[in-house]
């Protein structure tokens, strides 16, 4: 997720108050693209303790905006926000211990990080944790733990557990194999822009009949985000 959609949410969710001073002004820099004197505004913050500032802060070293490329100095304004316990902080901590970026890699410790993001809610927390589960990488290989996450996952709107949950549902891989709950969740998937989804769908549609279309439709039309 690139710094200016960051930022953003983070606004619009409200764990970055837009409307204090310096960090208002750091806001205003990163969406005109001044990442240097947007960092100057949000380091002071960050160091005085304020979480998302620290999240973003370590997403600017992250992705080298207004500084240098550095993935130890991201570690740890990531570790700062995530002990204070900023979900988006958890999850990019959690993905740098996966890959070793900063970090001695430990999937382990990768591991505790998205479930301490899972369990505020964040849904891209609980995909990571069943891709974790389906690779085994840091638990024991678990199709069906795996399944399970990528479901918690999709339920909260994330495109990903869409598409992977419907490829259990498709194979019964880690859960009870239905053609209907794979057309459905391939459906999802493919709404949110998922290439193959849609073909996928159609595949399983053709062996589906009348009742089942309907019955699949009306769990993707139930699942779907509102307008």
């Amino acid at each position: 997720m690139k710094l200016k959609l960051f930022t953003l949410i983070g606004v619009t969710l409200g764990w970055i108050p837009a409307g204090r001073g310096g960090i208002a002004e750091g806001l205003k820099a990163i969406d005109r693209g001044d990442y240097a004197s947007a960092l100057t505004e949000l380091l002071p913050e960050a160091e005085r303790g304020n979480r998302a500032c620290q999240a973003v802060v370590g997403k600017m070293y992250e992705e080298g905006n207004g500084v240098a490329r550095n993935y130890a100095e991201a570690a740890k304004w990531y570790r700062r926000a995530a002990d204070q316990g900023s979900a988006s902080a958890q999850v990019a901590l959690g993905v740098f211990y996966l890959k070793g970026r900063g970090v001695a890699e430990s999937h382990q410790e990768a591991m505790k990080w998205y479930q301490a993001a899972a369990a505020q809610g964040h849904a891209k927390a609980m995909y990571d944790i069943g891709t974790l589960y389906e690779n085994g990488q840091g638990v024991a290989r678990n199709m069906a733990e795996a399944a399970r996450w990528y479901l918690r996952a999709a339920r909260q709107g994330e495109a990903a557990g869409a598409y992977d949950v419907a490829g259990k549902y498709q194979f019964g891989q880690g859960i009870p194999q239905s053609d209907v709950e794979a057309w459905a969740w391939f459906s999802i998937a493919a709404c949110s822009g998922y290439r193959d989804a849609g073909q996928r769908r159609e595949t399983i549609g053709a062996r589906l009949t009348f009742a089942e279309i309907q019955e699949a439709t009306r769990l993707r039309d139930q699942r779907l985000p509102k307008k």
